[in-house]
């Protein structure tokens, strides 16, 4: 093998373990954090996302100064929001938050669709875009339910959603609207919110649909050729 394959080699298995990485970060936010005790879980919510900020940085395959400090700024963003805690500060932290997330889902969207062929690394590549696609979703729904204090009722005890004691509910009703499986607990009321709803509900299915399309055919299209 040649010098140049043995160094492809060794970034793939490096891109590889980086996004197994932020997939791990990703799934222990999502997942894991109602398992601690709940004193713990603001704290522990904002060092996970120190994680996928810098394990997003690692699973790119090119990388700059300029990425590696934005994602050292909005790290020291997240301990300023713990600490000081404004509303004015927490809005300023949520809208740096999902640019960067959504920068992170096109370029982890454009290296996979790149690949010459699907790898481990394009597979969790596509996992980490969809979460990180849910990741945007939640954090702007943050937003509407900051900037429009109704938008979200629970049928069970008809109260309303706030942006700072139920950010976990919110995850679960990103992720239920985007599959669209939709238990009807959580109802958006507001304009605002229900576009929303609909935004995540035709991603959701759009990323789905079309990426599974793209690995299906290259997929097939390499062992075609075999």
């Amino acid at each position: 093998m040649n010098i140049l394959g043995i160094i492809t080699e060794r970034n793939q298995k490096h891109l590889v373990i980086a996004n197994a990485v932020l997939l791990s970060f990703i799934f222990f936010l999502l997942v894991g954090v109602p398992f601690i005790p709940s004193v713990a879980q603001k704290a522990t919510t904002r060092f996970l996302y120190m994680g996928i900020f810098f394990g997003s940085v690692y699973a790119l395959t090119t990388r700059t100064k300029i990425v590696f400090s934005i994602a050292a700024i909005l790290s020291v963003m997240q301990v300023i929001s713990q600490i000081i805690g404004t509303e004015r500060i927490e809005i300023i932290v949520q809208i740096l938050n999902t640019l960067f997330f959504i920068y992170a889902v096109i370029r982890l969207v454009k290296q996979f669709v790149l690949a010459k062929e699907v790898s481990p690394m394009v597979i969790l590549g596509a996992i980490n875009g969809y979460l990180l696609i849910g990741l945007v979703f939640s954090i702007l729904l943050l937003i509407v339910t900051g900037l429009y204090h109704e938008s979200y009722l629970m049928t069970s005890n008809s109260i309303y959603l706030n942006p700072h004691d139920n950010y976990r509910i919110l995850i679960y009703y990103t992720f239920m609207t985007m599959t669209t499986v939709g238990y009807g607990d959580i109802i958006p009321v507001s304009p605002a919110a229900r576009s929303l709803a609909v935004m995540m509900a035709v991603c959701g299915q759009l990323y789905m649909t079309v990426v599974l399309a793209f690995l299906v055919g290259k997929f097939a299209g390499i062992h075609g050729r075999t």
